[in-house]
């Protein structure tokens, strides 16, 4: 009985960390899971610049920081190890990949016609 009990208690953490990492992967949900994580990330954010409010009167810079960062994560629905360029519409993975190749080969490119022997 307390097994039970103690599942039915986790379940709802549970579902707001699932929600949350929904949307800064940007997984496409159902629309119950759409408007519940719609609900959550508009609670997180007031949440964390709570947060950064109470850090940052306190001093405490570093955790100010960081909470900081999650509520850009949170605005921008991305993790803040991903491309700047995800931001942009109709950025596909494909696409980032195919910008990061001719990136480097413009960077080795320009190497090797800067440095070159003249």
């Amino acid at each position: 009985m307390k097994k039970i009990f103690f599942e039915k208690q986790n379940i709802f953490p549970l579902k707001v960390n699932l929600l949350l990492h929904a949307h800064l992967s940007r997984i496409h949900l159902t629309a119950e899971l759409s408007k519940d994580t719609d609900w959550v990330v508009l609670k997180s954010v007031k949440l964390v610049q709570a947060c950064v409010d109470v850090l940052s009167s306190n001093g405490w810079l570093s955790p100010a920081i960081h909470a900081m960062e999650l509520s850009q994560m949170l605005s921008q629905a991305m993790y803040s190890n991903e491309s700047y360029m995800k931001q942009l519409p109709h950025c596909s993975p494909e696409l980032l990949e195919r910008c990061k190749e001719k990136v480097y080969i413009f960077k080795v490119f320009y190497k090797y016609t800067s440095d070159g022997p003249s």
